[in-house]
């Protein structure tokens, strides 16, 4: 049985790698399409009314961008040839195994980044009244968030895990979570640590991988790297 899973696994794998082989072309409405090698798989890069871009392919899996989304992230893509037939490129090495899979990115009036698909995952982005960048998501995996609260302390939650790392009353820098993890920093180790990290964020997550088992989960992510 499990020689015969194996054998699946190559043969699945082999054909996922056939469709992302193709060749990209401006079809008659002079948008891009991608065509597999062996006629399979066809997916079509397509602007829209709203000046977004709008990915769709024949496995009915349909993937879009608004304008700020794109402005944000890809900048000066409308105008690059070059760079939306890479933008396709990845986009059908991303998805071409997927079938009828539904995801859109926008930007909306305030602002707030979101990504949101048709199983349940969603994710937000943005900015507090408070000027604390802060991100949020939920899906299969659960809810996970990492914000500042009022005092500028970084936090961190998934599920049943959190954790929190900022300046105490004594204007020292501590580390804690829910596993019982604490460590203060003094200003010659923290400077190091920024030194080495750049962000008391990223100082942050490799906290939190190096000191918890929180990590070992087998489903630990999500659609976008916090």
């Amino acid at each position: 049985m499990k020689k015969l899973t194996i054998l699946l696994l190559i043969i699945f794998n082999c054909l996922a790698a056939s469709a992302q082989r193709g060749k990209i072309s401006n079809n008659f409405f002079g948008h891009l399409e991608f065509n597999s090698l062996d006629g399979m798989y066809k997916a079509t890069l397509e602007k829209n009314i709203f000046n977004g871009l709008e990915f769709y392919d024949n496995s009915s899996n349909r993937i879009t961008f608004d304008e700020k989304y794109l402005a944000k992230h890809f900048p000066g893509i409308m105008r690059d040839n070059e760079g939306k037939t890479n933008f396709l490129r990845n986009l059908v090495r991303k998805y071409s195994r997927d079938k009828n899979y539904r995801l859109s990115h926008v930007i909306d009036m305030f602002g707030k980044e979101k990504i949101e698909d048709n199983r349940g995952y969603s994710s937000e982005r943005g900015t507090d009244i408070f000027g604390h960048e802060y991100h949020e998501e939920s899906g299969k995996f659960g809810t996970a968030s990492i914000k500042r609260n009022l005092q500028g302390v970084l936090e961190y939650d998934r599920n049943d895990f959190s954790a929190s790392l900022g300046k105490d009353f004594h204007r020292q820098w501590v580390y804690e979570d829910s596993q019982k993890n604490r460590i203060e920093f003094n200003p010659s180790s923290w400077e190091k640590m920024i030194k080495r990290f750049k962000s008391d964020r990223e100082i942050m997550f490799f906290l939190i991988e190096q000191m918890t088992d929180f990590y070992d989960e087998d489903d630990n992510t999500y659609h976008d790297d916090y």
